[in-house]
C-alpha cells in the first residue's frame, strides 16, 4: 500500500492507493481535514499500518449496529464485569441497535439521538432512568469511536437525556424488622434477611460470602466476591465496584448467630454424609447447597406478603441498615464504607431524607452552647 498528502485549500488530506478496479483503474481513498501536513503524514503512517495489517476499518461504511457490536465484542467484553456486559449487550441488542443501528456511524448525528430519546419516552414504558441508561452506553460506546478515530466528535455530548427520576428509599420500621425475624427463624432465607439488616451487605455478595471471609476473632467479615447469574449460571465475580471490596466490622448478635449457623452446617453434613455438598458458601441449604440470589429475593417478597408488611424489596433492607447508623448518629463516612459506595457523596445522596433529623439531634445538643 501507498499513500501521499496534499493540500487543497487551507486543508491537507490524505490519498491512499487501495488497490485496482474491475477495468484495472486504480482505486484510491481520501481522508479528509487535517489542518497541518505534520498531522496529515502522521496520521497517513498509521492507516497505512492498518491497511498493510488488515486492521483497518472504513468507518464511511460502518453502520450504529456493527460499530455497537464491535465495541462490545473488542472492548466492553474485557473491561466490564460479566453481568455488567451482559447488561451493556442487551441494551444495545432490545433498545439502541433496533432504532438506531441502521444509520451510518458517521452520520450519526446529534438530533437522531435526541429524537430517538424522545420516541423512548412517546413510545415505550422506559423510565427516564432506563432511557438515561441508554445515553450513558451510547456515550461510552462513542466516546471509543472517537479514540479509535472511527469518529472525529461523540454526537452525544450534543444531547441531553431526560432528567433521572430519584429512586425514593423504602425502609423497614423497628417492629417490621422483628416480624420479619421471628417469622422466618427456622427457614434458609433467615441468616441472609439478618445478614443484610445488620451489614448492609448486597444480595449477591450475602449468596457469596464463604468462611474464610469471616475473621471470628476480630468479629469482621470480608466482601470480596459476589455471586451472580450470568448466561444461566451460578458465578463468584468480583462485586460491584472497587471500593465494594471491603471489610465489614459486625455486631456481637451478628457474630453468635453466624457460629451457631456454622455448627448446625457441620451437623447436617455429619447426618446427610455422602448425599451433602462440601463447600465453604454461608449460606446454604440444609444438604450445601448454595442459595440462588433470585431464590433470597423471592422468599423474601412472599414473606413480607405473607406478613402483611407493606412492599419491600430485600435491597431495601441495605437502605434500612444504612438508614438506622444515619439515624444514630454514625459519620455518613463509615456507612459509606460499610455499604461500600465508591464515593461519600453517593450515601449522603441516597440518604438525604435522613440529614434534616441530624441536623435537629446535632442542634440539640449544642444549643445551650451558644445561649444568650
Amino acid at each position: 500500500m501507498k499513500g501521499t498528502v496534499t493540500k487543497k485549500g487551507t486543508k491537507w488530506y490524505i490519498v491512499v492507493d487501495v488497490g485496482f478496479d474491475e477495468r484495472g483503474k486504480r482505486k484510491q481513498k481520501w481522508f479528509s481535514g487535517f489542518k497541518t501536513k505534520k498531522e496529515a503524514e502522521a496520521k497517513l503512517v498509521e492507516i497505512l499500518q492498518q491497511l498493510n495489517t488488515g486492521t483497518y476499518v472504513d468507518s464511511k461504511n460502518m453502520k450504529v449496529a456493527d460499530y455497537l457490536e464491535k465495541w462490545l465484542q473488542d472492548y466492553a467484553k474485557h473491561k466490564v464485569a460479566p453481568k455488567t456486559y451482559r447488561s451493556y449487550h442487551d441494551t444495545v441488542h432490545i433498545h439502541l441497535n433496533p432504532k438506531i443501528g441502521h444509520y451510518k456511524l458517521e452520520k450519526l448525528s446529534p438530533t437522531i439521538i435526541q429524537s430517538y430519546y424522545t420516541w423512548c419516552i412517546e413510545n415505550t414504558e422506559l423510565s427516564n432512568t432506563s432511557i438515561n441508561y441508554n445515553h450513558k452506553i451510547l456515550k461510552q460506546a462513542l466516546n471509543q469511536a472517537v479514540k479509535w478515530q472511527l469518529l472525529i466528535r461523540n454526537p452525544c455530548l450534543a444531547v441531553e437525556p431526560p432528567k433521572k427520576e430519584k429512586h425514593k428509599v423504602e425502609v423497614l420500621n423497628e417492629e417490621e424488622i422483628n416480624k420479619l425475624l421471628d417469622a422466618c427463624k427456622d427457614e434458609v432465607i433467615y441468616l441472609p434477611i439478618f445478614l443484610a439488616i445488620t451489614t448492609g451487605m448486597r444480595r449477591g455478595e450475602i449468596a457469596g460470602l464463604e468462611w474464610k471471609n469471616v475473621d471470628f476473632k476480630e468479629n469482621m467479615l470480608y466482601v470480596e466476591k459476589a455471586l451472580q447469574r450470568i448466561d444461566g449460571e451460578l458465578q463468584l465475580v468480583a462485586p460491584k465496584t472497587q471500593k465494594s471490596n471491603r471489610p465489614v466490622a459486625l455486631f456481637d448478635s451478628v457474630v453468635a448467630a453466624l457460629k451457631n449457623h456454622k455448627k448446625q452446617q457441620r451437623k447436617n453434613r455429619k447426618a446427610l454424609g455422602d448425599d451433602c455438598i462440601i463447600n465453604d458458601f454461608v449460606c446454604t441449604w440444609e444438604d450445601g447447597r448454595i442459595i440462588d440470589p433470585d431464590y433470597i429475593s423471592n422468599a423474601f417478597n412472599r414473606l413480607t406478603k405473607k406478613l402483611d408488611i407493606p412492599k419491600r424489596r430485600f435491597h431495601d433492607l441495605r437502605h434500612t441498615h444504612a438508614t438506622l447508623l444515619l439515624k444514630e448518629g454514625v459519620h455518613p463516612k463509615v456507612v459509606s464504607e460499610r455499604l461500600g459506595h465508591s464515593q461519600i457523596s453517593i450515601t449522603l445522596d441516597i440518604y438525604s431524607h435522613v440529614i434534616p433529623s441530624m441536623q435537629k439531634d446535632a442542634v440539640e445538643k449544642i444549643k445551650d452552647k451558644f445561649a444568650r
